[in-house]
């Protein structure tokens, strides 16, 4: 989608950028951060060319920038800075227009995309179209300026550390509100910020600067979890173990489950049981649906008849997780449960795996 090809950018003799190259994928959110001087807005702003690289050059959709017009390439670019630039004269829905009147957008398209963009933000028309900028809220205004950046239905979209002259409830706010228009509009999205807290929330994939070089690019989960050296440890920093832990997926520790149909009896469990050195055993109906467990605890205990179906002697009270759980939810987990094995289900209530408690624990005490 956005691909650099060993751009340079030099200021009187001083290398700003060097031999910079990256793609960045149609579709993704990705968080440029690095220290103040590290050439992170440096880099952005060649993507719609407010800056010019000194050498190389920056291919959207393997057309070369430098040969589009750069008013017509910002105009099909969305751009949110931390300043909001609203025009103060106009209205909150001549604001958010702006882009698509100077496209020549139909009126009647045009009003229709604001008004749907400001209920996408939880901002209605009603009350809030015919408004001015300093009417609203900071929280509003910078909502009103990613709106507006989203008006003309960019592809790209760059956003110059937006949140961050916000106080930390608003900035969380806008920080979920993000998350989510770009799980329904999947925008290219350049999002450069100097938290990386902001960054291992927002991002698809991180890209770390240091002196006008990537020093790493990863998803979050995988930048925590392989630093790529001790610049990055450290600029990663004391967040390390608890963001890890809020990223990573069970299914990475998730193992095969053991299981069996509700309409077999206790003497089969029990058998297949004592053959795998089970303590527990994930049950299923003729579907493929989870049901429950038994433990063999909880059959020799009860001295059932060896006919006794496995659907009488269920428990249907044991706790799951689904597949989309992170190590934090099963940590979490862990401190109120104390059954041998946990199922993970996943959207069909299908058993994907399980999880082994003491397992778990000694690999959480690794993070």
């Amino acid at each position: 989608m956005i691909t650099f090809h060993n751009v340079c950018k030099t200021y009187e003799k001083q290398h700003v950028i060097k031999d910079f190259s990256l793609t960045i994928h149609e579709g993704e959110l990705f968080v440029l951060i690095g220290p103040s001087g590290s050439g992170k807005t440096t880099t952005m702003k060649m993507i719609n060319r407010l800056i010019e690289p000194t050498k190389g050059h920056i291919t959207i959709k393997d057309n070369d920038i430098a040969t589009l017009n750069p008013v017509a390439l910002r105009r099909n670019i969305g751009y949110v800075i931390q300043q909001i630039g609203l025009l103060p004269h106009l209205t909150i829905q001549e604001n958010v227009s702006l882009v698509p009147r100077l496209k020549q957008m139909a009126v009647e398209e045009y009003h229709a995309r604001v008004q749907e963009l400001m209920r996408m933000v939880a901002l209605e028309p009603s009350t809030f179209a015919e408004r001015y900028p300093h009417e609203l809220s900071g929280g509003q205004q910078q909502r009103i300026g990613v709106i507006r950046a989203l008006a003309a239905d960019p592809d790209i979209i760059l956003m110059d550390e937006p949140f961050s002259a916000l106080d930390p409830i608003s900035r969380e706010q806008l920080q979920d509100e993000l998350i989510r228009i770009q799980q329904e509009l999947k925008k290219t999205i350049v999002f450069v910020t100097h938290d990386m807290n902001e960054a291992l929330k927002l991002a698809d994939r991180v890209g770390i600067m240091q002196n006008g070089h990537l020093v790493q690019v990863d998803a979050p989960q995988q930048l925590l979890a392989h630093p790529a050296n001790d610049f990055v440890k450290t600029f990663v920093g004391n967040q390390h173990n608890a963001m890890l832990a809020s990223l990573l997926p069970i299914t990475q520790i998730m193992q095969p489950a053991h299981t069996m149909y509700a309409h077999q009896t206790i003497k089969e469990a029990q058998t297949f049981m004592l053959k795998h050195q089970l303590d527990m055993l994930i049950i299923l109906d003729r579907q493929e649906i989870y049901m429950g467990s038994v433990t063999i605890w909880a059959i020799y205990q009860q001295h059932y008849d060896p006919e006794t179906l496995l659907q009488d002697v269920i428990q249907s009270t044991v706790a799951v997780l689904s597949h989309s759980a992170t190590i934090e939810d099963l940590t979490a987990l862990l401190h109120v449960q104390t059954q041998p094995i946990t199922p993970v289900l996943n959207r069909d209530q299908r058993v994907m795996g399980v999880i082994n408690s003491t397992e778990a624990a000694a690999y959480i005490a690794t993070l």
